[in-house]
């Protein structure tokens, strides 16, 4: 029985410590974990800083609608326009 009740608490510091820090750039892998574990990370800002470190990678041997596409091969969720909206840090809401 005492297996079964420390078993979920298992599973949670096995998820915990397979983090990936995407920021890994800007902060340190703890940082990131403590900013994660306090919910103080936007998703979609994670995802978009992302999207425009790839963008910049990929620009360096491929055209602009090549790379932008490659990106939509990566989160296919997203429109082409979204994209380059992200990329091209296209601000409608905040200004």
């Amino acid at each position: 029985m005492e297996k079964i009740g420390g078993l979920p608490s298992e599973k949670k510091r096995v998820q915990k410590s397979q983090i990936e820090n995407p920021l890994s750039d800007i902060v340190t892998d703890d940082v990131y974990k403590t900013l994660i574990e306090n919910s103080l990370l936007d998703y979609k800002a994670v995802r978009d800083y992302q999207i425009k470190r790839r963008f910049k990678d990929l620009r360096n041997y491929m055209s602009v609608g090549d790379a932008i596409e490659k990106i939509q091969d990566e989160y296919p969720y997203l429109r082409f326009d979204t994209i380059r909206k992200i990329v091209y840090n296209a601000k409608t809401e905040k200004e």
